[in-house]
């Protein structure tokens, strides 16, 4: 499968091509509105556009393919940079994703209608996000269910992203798709180990505590040491919690109260801090 945070190639939704344009005023803005969403795709996407059949091929409108619309000297700009684009087949040949293509069908409900969906099936199965033309208002919206049949054994949906505009890049539940995928870049932080702020409450196991925080500062992760955790005599994980702001809860399972504390990490989302609460429980653990 593909490994997460490699650069993707966006995948060609070809259910977009339909309804095709009226003309070649409409197929000129639908090409350039592709471009603009194009360019805006971020760096985790690599430069060439997956498809099923050659990108010449593709239909605009009932009697103008993209190869027709490139021959237009009004078109011949904007076509030639999206047929430099396109790379094929939709699935690379014998490997898992192209056995688990030929295993199971995969369909959109499209207005009632079931249809087979290459383009989103190509995209869940490579981990990454489909591309295509805001041919109609379903469009507008980002994200789709698509059902995976088990040759009549049951079914599942997965939601898969397919953008046609560049607001869709910006979208809440895109930045989190960005986030799960990049890789993970911790920072270190540039405080010495003696302006790290040490913050305790003065309760039974203060001392024992305090003798673990400065342990804890030596970390190039963690900036501040924010408080004592309550009493956790059940917990017997090293790390509570963890969250995207870069807080950690961290409880000491061999002491009889469970006690804990709170530290700020230099984690600037739940997947950083997560790496760095793994890096903790192997040193301090």
């Amino acid at each position: 499968m593909n490994v997460k945070g490699k650069m993707k190639d966006l995948v060609f939704n070809e259910l977009t091509e339909f309804p095709l344009a009226a003309d070649f005023r409409e197929a000129y803005q639908r090409v350039t509105q592709f471009l603009q969403t194009y360019k805006a795709r971020p760096v985790i996407f690599d430069k060439r556009i997956r498809l099923e059949n050659h990108i010449g091929e593709l239909q605009l409108t009932d009697s103008i393919s993209l190869q027709d619309f490139c021959k237009n000297p009004k078109g011949r700009t904007v076509g030639a940079l999206l047929l430099g684009l396109g790379r094929h087949p939709f699935i690379d040949p014998n490997t898992p994703e192209e056995d688990l293509y030929l295993e199971k069908s995969y369909k959109l409900n499209h207005h009632g209608d079931k249809k087979e969906a290459i383009g989103l099936a190509s995209a869940y199965l490579n981990d990454t996000v489909c591309i295509g033309f805001e041919s109609e208002s379903f469009w507008k919206q980002i994200e789709h269910g698509l059902e995976i049949s088990d040759n009549g054994l049951g079914s599942n949906f997965e939601t898969v992203l397919s953008v046609s505009n560049s607001h869709h890049f910006k979208l809440q539940v895109f930045q989190e798709w960005i986030e799960f995928h990049q890789p993970v870049y911790l920072i270190k932080t540039t405080l010495e180990i003696n302006e790290k702020r040490i913050s305790l409450r003065h309760d039974h196991g203060k001392d024992v505590l305090l003798k673990f925080s400065n342990r804890l500062t030596k970390s190039p992760y963690i900036t501040e040491i924010v408080n004592s955790l309550p009493f956790n005599p059940k917990c017997r994980n090293f790390i509570k919690s963890t969250d995207a702001n870069g807080l950690i809860e961290i409880v000491l399972p061999h002491t009889d109260q469970g006690l804990g504390l709170i530290v700020q990490t230099t984690g600037r989302n739940i997947r950083e801090t997560e790496k760095i609460a793994e890096i903790l429980e192997k040193q301090f653990s």
